[in-house]
């Protein structure tokens, strides 16, 4: 999804000065996907990961072996400074920033989170209250469907 941000606005910025192939080839020797895991103390259950996404993760402190090893894997020569610094004023030009009340949107998902839904029924599950019997007074999710749904489950489920 990134990736195909970026391919866009670079085949914008060069796209009268380049054909598609050339653009491509280009593109996929300077822009590759990585995932990098910010705290090298992360650890990574990999186990049922398929080598070639295995091979797309790294940690941090490694960051700089890994682009020298994929580089030297390609046969791509390294950026010269100049190359680098037009590379950084693209992205620079390219960044746009956005007023977003995060405090909101994470209010409003956290309201959604709590919402579970009835996994009988598919309809929103409710905190309720038993009124009587010998759970009287104990807190349960019950089905907003009821009657036609009576699912009810623990509170702590």
């Amino acid at each position: 999804m990134h990736l195909d941000v970026i391919k866009m606005l670079r085949f914008k910025e060069k796209g009268l000065f380049t054909s598609e192939a050339s653009f491509e080839r280009e593109f996929h020797n300077v822009f590759r996907p990585v995932v990098v895991l910010a705290n090298e103390k992360s650890a990574l259950n990999d186990r049922y990961a398929s080598a070639d996404i295995k091979a797309l993760v790294t940690r941090s402190d490694r960051l700089v072996a890994y682009i020298k090893h994929m580089n030297e894997h390609a046969g791509i020569p390294e950026m010269s400074d100049k190359q680098m610094q037009t590379l950084a004023k693209f992205f620079d030009y390219a960044h746009t920033t956005k007023d977003v009340d995060y405090t909101e949107k994470y209010r409003l998902q956290m309201i959604e989170e709590d919402k579970k839904a009835c996994p009988k029924c598919g309809k929103e599950m409710v905190l309720r209250e038993s009124k009587r019997g010998a759970t009287a007074g104990n807190k349960f999710w019950g089905c907003t469907g009821y009657p036609k749904c009576g699912f009810t489950a623990k509170l702590n489920e």
